[in-house]
């Protein structure tokens, strides 16, 4: 299968109160086009730090990471802006939504680096909008939206410019269960019906299961495939057993 994300022996160091933290450790991993990977592990295991290198929101201390065959880190400037936003769509955990603008104005925003016209910009801000099940919010400000609508807004925000790849760090970590299951529903259908690339980054193994992989990072060390700390395995088969009762199984 074509190999959209490469990543070799990638780290990620900081230095705080003059301690260094390695945030992620020799990472190694390989993500083809169409997967719905999940990246699973406790607070502070460097999962966020490996959504931000891959979306180049932040540079390795050492290691490589491809996208789409291209190395981000070689772009500066408008360029790498322009890339980011043709190939990455970003979903935040807080939403990230300008409140002064409306739903259909929030998620045109990342049409305006494209050569589109502003009556293009429209039409697929409203086809995006569309997609998400909020057709009927189009001109509502994020302050009278619910968290769920809010989340949903941001997603059509992320997937406006049809991107390669999208990218969500706790998308359900602000909204209620209810709230939180039709988001994972959508990015399913958006994986699965629309073929899009999908990497969500999670600590709830409700969330987990919806994705078709889950890997494990503990301590910015990835675990490899079916590598599923003991402490977290019994999470996960309850997960999968509320899953089954409630009928919520992708």
């Amino acid at each position: 299968m074509d190999a959209i994300i490469q990543a070799q022996k990638l780290s990620r160091e900081y230095v705080r109160d003059a301690e260094r933290v390695l945030a992620l450790r020799d990472v190694d991993l390989e993500i083809c086009r169409g997967e719905f990977l999940a990246l699973m592990g406790p607070s502070g295991s460097g999962k966020s730090t490996l959504l931000h290198l891959i979306a180049a929101m932040d540079r390795p201390t050492s290691g490589q990471v491809l996208v789409l065959g291209k190395d981000p880190q070689s772009l500066a400037g408008r360029a790498l802006a322009r890339w980011r936003n043709l190939h990455i769509g970003f979903v935040f955990q807080s939403f990230n939504l300008i409140p002064i603008l409306t739903a259909l104005e929030n998620v045109a925003l990342p049409l305006k680096l494209t050569a589109l016209s502003a009556k293009q910009q429209m039409e697929h801000a409203r086809t995006a909008l569309k997609l998400v099940g909020l057709s009927d919010r189009l001109h509502h400000f994020p302050r009278q939206l619910s968290g769920g609508q809010e989340q949903r807004v941001a997603i059509a925000r992320a997937i406006a410019t049809d991107p390669d790849l999208i990218l969500a760090d706790e998308p359900t970590g602000n909204l209620d269960a209810g709230s939180g299951a039709q988001i994972l529903e959508l990015l399913a259908v958006l994986n699965t019906e629309y073929g899009k690339t999908l990497i969500m980054v999670t600590h709830d193994p409700r969330a987990a299961h919806f994705a078709k992989t889950i890997r494990y990072l503990d301590k910015g060390v990835l675990r490899p495939p079916g590598g599923e700390p003991g402490d977290w395995a019994g999470a996960s088969r309850t997960a999968e057993s509320q899953l089954s009762a409630t009928g919520s199984e992708p």
